[in-house]
């Protein structure tokens, strides 16, 4: 169940359920704790969750979009572009997760496990335990 978050004309942003006014940093923070939101404008009752993520991404992530990364998304704005972004996004965004998880499991096990196959320095950090190993 999402949380119900409100927009008010004044810009502020209402917490339905602990019934006080939040930031976007409060809403960053609650998305990190695993739960959803649905924020919508009070006035025209829109749905303004997505455009509000948007800007914490932007707030949060400078440099991520630089002037010209924005120009050229929007000078390629077509049917095929706005499929391939999302994908290319979500799939990137996956893979990104598998990393992390194999990394805290080779952290774990101290074992490189399948990131040896695929990032030279796995190779190198392997080899180096090897050679502690043989020399001690």
């Amino acid at each position: 169940m999402s949380i119900l978050i409100k927009k008010y004309s004044n810009r502020r942003l209402y917490h339905t359920e602990e019934k006080r006014y939040i930031t976007l940093e409060d809403i960053a923070k609650i998305i990190q704790q695993g739960k959803d939101v649905n924020i919508i404008d009070n006035d025209s009752k829109k749905d303004i969750t997505e455009e509000t993520l948007l800007q914490i991404i932007v707030n949060d992530f400078q440099g991520l979009f630089s002037s010209s990364l924005l120009h050229q998304m929007i000078r390629l704005q077509s049917q095929e572009f706005q499929e391939f972004l999302p994908f290319y996004m979500r799939t990137g965004l996956e893979y990104y997760i598998n990393i992390n998880k194999q990394m805290d499991l080779w952290k774990q096990t101290g074992t490189p496990g399948l990131l040896a196959d695929f990032f030279p320095f796995f190779k190198a950090e392997t080899k180096k335990k090897r050679e502690k190993k043989t020399t001690s």
